[in-house]
């Protein structure tokens, strides 16, 4: 079966993008860990061949001149890939998982992870009141 993975991702010179492997049975699909794609025509692509009935995760990142890794998608996101035995080749249009913007409500502060201190108003004998 071939797959062709397809990327609209825009890159600074020099850099790569790279289609990371995952699979316990990476053996078995003769799979490598790391496929570099290619750029062309604004959009960045690899045709990778792999047995009829292949199922693994993968995952983008890129890669700078001496394959040093520069960034990758945002939250460690994995995505999943199951052949159907009957396909004979398959196209995968995927979107970069970037950080958003506003990636700082998503920290512990904002998601309820936080410690509220646990705060006692003294006893209301304490307050004295001035009327007029």
């Amino acid at each position: 079966m071939k797959i062709n993975f397809q990327l609209e991702y825009a890159t600074a010179w020099g850099e790569n993008l790279v289609v990371v492997i995952h699979s316990s049975d990476a053996e078995r699909l003769n799979l490598e860990p790391v496929y570099a794609m290619r750029y062309q025509e604004g959009l960045w692509t690899l045709a990778l061949e792999v047995p009829e009935g292949a199922a693994f995760d993968y995952r983008y990142q890129v890669e700078g001149e001496q394959n040093q890794l520069l960034r990758e998608e945002w939250g460690g996101r994995w995505h999943r890939f199951a052949a159907n035995k009957s396909v004979e080749s398959c196209r995968l249009i995927d979107r970069w998982s970037d950080m958003p913007e506003e990636a700082s409500l998503f920290s512990s502060v904002f998601s309820g992870n936080c410690t509220i201190m646990n705060l006692r108003l003294p006893p209301s004998s304490a307050f004295s009141f001035i009327t007029a």
